[in-house]
């Protein structure tokens, strides 16, 4: 008898199992596929204990507190989310933009106009700027202010500067100012009289302390207004031709000199005017 068995005609390797090997590969791979997903699947997520107290029989006991959510009720474990932060702003925030916000404590302003653009200020003697001015660097209470520009006379005055608020002064350099006055002692042919000369920019007035000599005349219609300051006489002369001579008892003529300078002053300034 042969070692080497030769199959027949019949012998095509299936007769002893009569399963395909087909099928036996299909088997294989399913069993394959499905020993891949149990391995790689999620584990279930277990709930963590509740913490263990000590009872005082020495056994661990868990409070009704501690049990999980449905414990006893065959209802699922439902796990408590945290709260979130609020977020934003906190109550102080909210309680600062309630409260009102507090007013700026009020100025003190010295406001300072002319008629001469540029004029030079000065509060209490110190400079402060020139014309408009519009400061708060001064302090309440009385002040004296003083305007001047070249070409014009100076002009000041007083003011109270209010804590809190706003102080307007207007100050004129063009407008004409004369308030002169000087005690005379007015000549006559014969004799003479005691009185007052005084001048604003509308006229010249002569005020005797006795007598009925007064008299008023306008600037313009002076004629002649001079002063002889070594013979100590202020001469006064109208168009209409009429004169009239004034002296005086002080040692020399300096308050005839500075009456006569202030009124000749505003005399120029009225013909500038004109």
């Amino acid at each position: 008898m042969s070692l080497i068995h030769t199959p027949g005609p019949e012998d095509d390797g299936t007769a002893d199992s009569g399963v395909p090997v087909a099928a036996w590969l299909v088997v294989a791979l399913m069993v394959l596929l499905g020993a891949a997903w149990w391995m790689t699947r999620d584990a279930p997520v277990r709930p963590e204990d509740p913490p263990v107290r000590a009872s005082g029989s020495g056994e661990s006991e868990r409070t009704e507190a501690d049990a999980p959510s449905g414990a006893g009720t065959g209802a699922p474990a439902v796990p408590v989310r945290p709260t979130p932060a609020r977020r934003g702003r906190g109550r102080a925030d909210d309680a600062a933009e309630a409260a009102p916000a507090a007013r700026p404590a009020p100025r003190t302003v010295l406001k300072v106009t002319s008629d001469v653009p540029g004029a030079f200020v000065f509060i209490d003697r110190r400079f402060a700027g020139i014309t408009p001015l519009e400061t708060d660097e001064v302090d309440p209470g009385d002040r004296v202010v003083n305007v001047s520009a070249e070409g014009y006379d100076g002009a000041s005055a007083r003011v109270r500067v209010e804590d809190g608020a706003t102080t307007e002064v207007r100050l004129l350099l063009k407008e004409v100012r004369l308030d002169a006055a000087v005690d005379v002692v007015h000549k006559h042919r014969l004799g003479s009289c005691e009185g007052r000369l005084t001048a604003n920019p509308q006229h010249l007035r002569y005020t005797p302390t006795d007598g009925n000599d007064a008299f008023v005349i306008t600037l313009a219609t002076i004629e002649t207004f001079s002063v002889d300051y070594l013979g100590k006489t202020l001469t006064l002369k109208m168009r209409d031709g009429k004169t009239w001579n004034f002296t005086t008892r002080a040692p020399n003529a300096d308050p005839l000199f500075v009456f006569h300078r202030e009124v000749e002053r505003a005399r120029e300034r009225l013909r500038e005017m004109r």
